[in-house]
């Protein structure tokens, strides 16, 4: 291999944080390969809904859902939520 297997040149977004925003979702580029960046939010999302406001087991769904539509990459996630107090 002539190319570099690992870029360290990663995509960063600086995005100011609203009141509304409910969770960060950090993610390597094999998640977001397999896996639209909306559906994801609304996973997680959904997710949060069911469990009275936590992300727990979030990144691993996450994950999975990607793996299963046969990703090759590394798939990473991290899900953050987030509560804002007044």
């Amino acid at each position: 291999f002539n190319d570099d297997l690992v870029s360290a040149n990663p995509e960063v977004r600086a995005v100011p944080l609203v009141y509304s925003d409910e969770c960060i979702i950090l993610g390597s580029d094999g998640l977001w390969d397999g896996l639209p960046y909306q559906e994801a939010v609304d996973m997680v999302l959904a997710r949060r809904a069911r469990q009275g406001g936590s992300v727990e087991g979030a990144a691993n769904e996450l994950v999975e859902t990607s793996i299963a539509r046969n990703i090759l990459d590394n798939v990473t996630a991290i899900v953050v939520g987030l509560t804002m107090s007044t």
